[in-house]
Parts: C-alpha cells; structure tokens; sequence
C-alpha cells in the first residue's frame, strides 16, 4: 500500500486539481477564520481558504 501512494504523490502535478470543493468551499466561508482544523487533507483540494 505504501509503495501505491509514494508512486500516486511522486509526480509534480496535482492528483485532485488546485481547485476546491465547490459545496465544501460554500460551507466552509461561513466560518470565522480560525475556527476549525483540516488534519491531513492531502493535497487541500477541499481545502477552501
């Protein structure tokens, strides 16, 4: 399994693209800044700031 996903993230382009999750994105502005924690989200596709 280790040996799948070193060979997946070895490249230099993005597996997920550089752009977020619309929906999540939507979701996640109507947050203060600061207010939650995203641990491990890979790349930050879903990641919205």
């Amino acid at each position: 399994m280790k040996d799948f996903w070193n060979k997946r993230f070895a490249e230099d382009s993005f597996a997920y693209g550089v752009i977020p999750n619309a929906f999540f994105k939507q979701e996640i502005d109507k947050l203060p800044l600061s207010s939650i924690l995203l641990p491990a989200e890979g790349e930050g596709r879903k990641a919205g700031r």
